[in-house]
């Protein structure tokens, strides 16, 4: 993969010990969770010291904005010089906001609600290292920090120049352990960026090419993982094929799929992954009627698919053989969901869509997309 055509993040493959021995020292400070650390640092020694020797900010749970607004100033250093994240988008979230605090801006709260503000003495941004054990997310590569309101259900994205990683490293290696569960979320997180690049405003004719060799990846490694036939070749293509949409994301943003996702993940605590996938059958349908029909047919045959129509059945029937109808389950049981139609048309994310949705037609694309995988 030619990295540099998408992102200007260094991206690297290779063990990730021999990349992060070299950030190990009293400047550096790493962000990840207990249990992790104990599963792929603290289990290894050079010279008789501890592997890592720099300081430590421990993730145990989602951030909260409230609670970052509130410590900012605990997460000050002016000695870090490298933040080093290992773990998943919460773990890369974190270091991003910390990254942020510690050279251009600090948060504040107006207008009932939290805002960036750019600092008048702009300090030097520590290197930002990410190292993802997970696949999905493309926080990796992406300028956008994610964290909640849990008092509003309110989802925040700050971005800014400071909060793009310096490096990432891929390593394969640290996927070998990952659930099958966070296999299925990531992994269908990964599918609806790829689909949300492929119709976007935003999209561009040179990304085709290597979106349509990321969908392979991603749609071989969804079907072996229904069938649990995980192999660490399927994980290095599907943790490149997450990478890749992340620094596409970041050029075309999301569209309607994640628009829609953002109420029935706050309100009705559906994963992530499943909530922006589960209308993608029916997305790719409605997006193939217009001024993107060309691409998506052709995306369609040159992946053995006869026509548009059969790749969203088959993309139906991956969904169901992966069993996310459980996870639906809140929207089965009740119809309440109906009520936050006007939350799912956030205008950053729907107007990038390249069909025009309306309200009646996005509460018909839910009510279908269920029935198909009931």
């Amino acid at each position: 993969m030619k990295w540099a055509s998408h992102t200007n993040v260094q991206v690297l493959e290779g063990d990730f010990k021999l990349f992060i021995k070299e950030y190990s020292n009293s400047n550096s400070l790493l962000v990840t969770s207990n249990n992790l650390f104990k599963r792929f640092i603290n289990v290894e020694s050079y010279s008789r010291k501890p592997f890592w020797q720099g300081d430590i900010f421990w993730i145990n749970k989602l951030l909260d904005i409230n609670q970052i607004y509130k410590n900012q100033l605990n997460l000050i250093n002016n000695k870090i010089e490298n933040i080093i994240a290992l773990g998943g988008g919460t773990a890369i979230d974190t270091a991003k906001i910390i990254t942020l605090l510690n050279s251009s801006h600090s948060i504040i709260y107006r207008d009932c609600e939290f805002q960036l503000k750019e600092l008048s003495n702009i300090k030097d941004k520590p290197n930002l290292i990410t190292i993802p054990t997970t696949i999905g997310t493309g926080s990796e590569v992406t300028s956008f920090a994610t964290c909640w309101d849990n008092h509003k259900n309110k989802k925040y994205s700050f971005e800014s120049s400071t909060t793009l990683a310096k490096k990432t490293i891929l390593d394969s290696d640290l996927l070998k352990t990952l659930p099958k569960n966070i296999r299925i979320y990531t992994g269908l997180d990964t599918l609806s960026h790829l689909f949300e690049v492929l119709w976007n405003n935003n999209f561009q004719d040179y990304m085709f090419d290597d979106i349509l060799l990321a969908l392979k990846y991603c749609l071989t490694y969804l079907r072996e993982l229904s069938v649990d036939n995980i192999k660490n070749d399927l994980d290095k293509k599907m943790q490149i094929a997450a990478c890749l949409a992340g620094t596409l994301i970041q050029k075309t943003k999301t569209a309607a799929a994640h628009s829609i996702s953002y109420p029935l993940t706050y309100i009705f605590k559906i994963p992530h992954g499943v909530a922006v996938s589960f209308t993608l059958p029916k997305l790719l349908i409605i997006n193939s009627r217009g001024k993107r029909r060309e691409i998506l047919l052709k995306a369609a045959i040159k992946l053995g698919y006869k026509n548009i129509n059969n790749w969203s059945e088959n993309i139906n029937t991956i969904l169901k053989n992966l069993e996310i109808t459980n996870d639906l389950m809140p929207l089965y049981k009740s119809s309440k969901w109906e009520d936050h139609i006007n939350e799912m048309f956030n205008p950053s994310r729907m107007n990038n869509n390249c069909e025009k949705l309306i309200f009646d037609e996005v509460k018909l694309i839910i009510i279908e997309s269920l029935e198909a995988l009931n």
